[in-house]
């Protein structure tokens, strides 16, 4: 089988990796461990990076792979996740990984808080700052939060820009900073207090998925928050929680 491995590194879009405000991207140590998994199965792999050199690999009509592992982040797009897959999906490429539509709609964190409310699932009290005319109407639903509040731009992941804030002008001060930075939505929203989990689920029929919950081994209270520091210059590890195998 022949894999192709879409990707981007901060070396493709900063010239200093050490000054960006954006940490979602992969390190060259971690598709190459990739790769020589893939290839440790008898597959042939073929590194292709960012959405602009599978493009070009398709014009020129060598993207005649049997298999995309897609690992890309884009830019400067609330769409940034998507982009590869809907490319993929337009010339009938198969890839592995969340579709274009489910990239782009879970990158959105205001959004998927609608929807979770629709749904009948709990979530903190938020608002969404945007610096436009409404900013008098924004302001007036942080001061009604209870603080401390969680501050995060709104399509950004691996906690680039996240803070937290103990009262109202200190929270107005963060959420205008991090606005003038990333001129994007800034969501504000009431600090959860407890264990930090992800659920890694793999698998696209419900009854055959495979899934886990999983969290870090570095907290030490419940007002732990896995910070970019921790997640990028940290040492930690991922454990799995003992979850009885009834309850899922």
């Amino acid at each position: 089988m022949k894999i192709g491995i879409t990707y981007d590194t901060a070396e493709m879009y900063f010239s200093d990796k050490d000054n960006r405000l954006h940490y979602d991207f992969a390190e060259s140590l971690s598709i190459q461990n990739i790769k020589k998994e893939l290839q440790e199965l008898g597959c042939s792999v073929d590194l292709i990076g960012n959405k602009d050199n599978l493009l070009k690999l398709i014009k020129q009509d060598k993207a005649d792979f049997d298999l995309i592992y897609n690992t890309a982040e884009g830019l400067n797009s609330r769409n940034r996740e998507g982009l590869i897959p809907a490319i993929l999906e337009a010339c009938n490429i198969n890839y592995m990984g969340t579709d274009a539509f489910g990239l782009s709609m879970t990158l959105d964190k205001a959004l998927m808080k609608c929807l979770a409310e629709q749904a009948g699932i709990r979530t903190p009290q938020y608002c969404l700052y945007c610096g436009n005319n409404s900013e008098k109407d924004v302001l007036q639903q942080m001061r009604q939060l209870s603080y401390p509040v969680i501050i995060k731009p709104n399509y950004e992941g691996n906690s680039s820009g996240i803070c937290v804030a103990k009262d109202f002008e200190n929270a107005l001060m963060i959420v205008r900073n991090l606005f003038s930075q990333y001129q994007t939505g800034i969501l504000c929203e009431e600090f959860i207090f407890g264990r930090e989990i992800t659920v890694p689920v793999i698998g696209n029929d419900i009854d055959h998925a495979v899934w886990d919950v999983t969290t870090v081994d570095l907290q030490t209270s419940d007002n732990f928050w896995l910070d970019v520091n921790a997640k990028v210059y940290g040492n930690y590890e991922n454990i799995i929680l003992n979850i009885p195998a009834d309850s899922k």
